[in-house]
């Protein structure tokens, strides 16, 4: 959720048109996530991150090594 509200608030920075519509299709009150003070889930959105960086660099070393 958090990559969809940074799309809407801020998308000179950060826009993920995609994301946005798949969360609008989806019938959830996603305001339960307004709960949760941001700190606490900022390093989990980073390691997630990380992984996808990880992935990515593991596929391009594994097709040019």
């Amino acid at each position: 959720m958090d990559r969809v509200s940074i799309s809407r608030e801020h998308s000179s920075v950060s826009s993920d048109v995609k994301a946005i519509e798949i969360v609008e299709k989806i019938d959830y009150n996603f305001s339960t996530f307004d709960m949760i003070p941001f700190e606490e889930y900022l390093p989990l959105l980073f390691v997630a991150r990380v992984k996808q960086f990880d992935n990515k660099i593991k596929a391009y070393i594994a097709r040019h090594p």
